[in-house]
């Protein structure tokens, strides 16, 4: 017997717990509670890449590489030291982190919405995941690479 269908149900599994850890991640985030959100949203991280929902079979094709992509990370670096930089944000921050702004029926209801689609997304996707995949998978994470 292979190991293919209980493969196949623990990446099932995981796409169903990883959104809703991560959801749980943002509601005990939102409460207050930072420790124990990082450690729900580490463990949701580490669920997530141990099966993933997306796995394909990677074609031998180049990697398209652009002469100027320092230029473009520079770019967007700059723009986030900025934005953060601003007093609206902090007050935004103060506000989140303080006031408790994420606690809100109307930020939460949309976001179990998404949950849910990102799970029915996560399950649609596994269910077009081929044997081949989960082998090159598996035979990727046994062999490491050689370098040569």
């Amino acid at each position: 017997m292979t190991r293919f269908p209980q493969m196949r149900r623990l990446i099932r599994a995981t796409a169903i717990a990883a959104p809703c850890l991560l959801f749980l991640s943002f509601l005990l985030f939102a409460r207050g509670l930072r420790l124990w959100s990082g450690l729900v949203f580490l463990l949701a991280f580490i669920l997530f890449f141990a099966f993933p929902p997306f796995l394909t079979v990677p074609q031998n094709t180049q990697p398209d590489s652009a002469p100027g992509g320092w230029i473009a990370r520079f770019s967007k670096y700059a723009v986030l030291m900025w934005v953060i930089s601003q007093p609206e944000f902090t007050a935004f921050e103060n506000r989140v982190m303080k006031g408790g702004a994420l606690w809100d029926w109307r930020l939460i209801t949309p976001l179990a919405v998404l949950t849910g689609y990102v799970i029915y997304l996560g399950l649609s996707r596994v269910s077009g995941i081929t044997d081949r995949a989960i082998y090159h998978y598996l035979d990727a994470a046994a062999v490491p690479k050689q370098e040569g």
